[in-house]
């Protein structure tokens, strides 16, 4: 599916680049399009049903927070792809992610960072086989 559309926009893409060619001069240089494959992240997702999923929403709402779940491109998807279990979690708020004007509040790092390390420590006894630590109180 994902190919169709790649083919689609690239055969858009030459059309509107030689459109372009046909209405304005070219005598500094035609307008070309290469497009070019930079990275090629698998795909993968985990059911909210899943231990380490429920964990992390569990440590979340312990911080006086609520989990958000949904889809993206992130590092989990490599091990998702790969069937191991593995969630990304954000340790603080932000926006404009990968702008100039991107931007984060500072001041929920550390609790985002006792987040990551409770989660760390919970994941560590799951995968050593204890079921996982037992989730913080507050």
């Amino acid at each position: 599916e994902l190919d169709k559309i790649v083919d689609t926009f690239t055969r858009l893409m030459r059309e509107a680049a030689e459109e372009e060619n046909r209405a304005r001069s070219t005598s500094q240089g035609r307008i070309e399009v290469e497009v070019k494959l930079i990275g090629d992240r698998p795909f993968g997702q985990i059911p909210i049903s899943a231990p380490i999923v429920q964990a992390a929403a569990a440590l979340v709402q312990s911080f006086g927070m609520t989990p958000v779940y949904g889809l993206s491109s992130t590092d989990a998807n490599i091990p998702l792809s790969r069937g191991i279990p593995a969630v990304c979690i954000g340790i603080t708020e932000g926006g404009n992610a990968h702008r100039t004007d991107e931007w984060i509040t500072p001041e929920l790092l550390p609790k985002g960072l006792q987040h990551l390390l409770a989660l760390t420590w919970w994941a560590a006894g799951w995968l050593g086989g204890g079921g996982g630590a037992p989730t913080p109180k507050r």
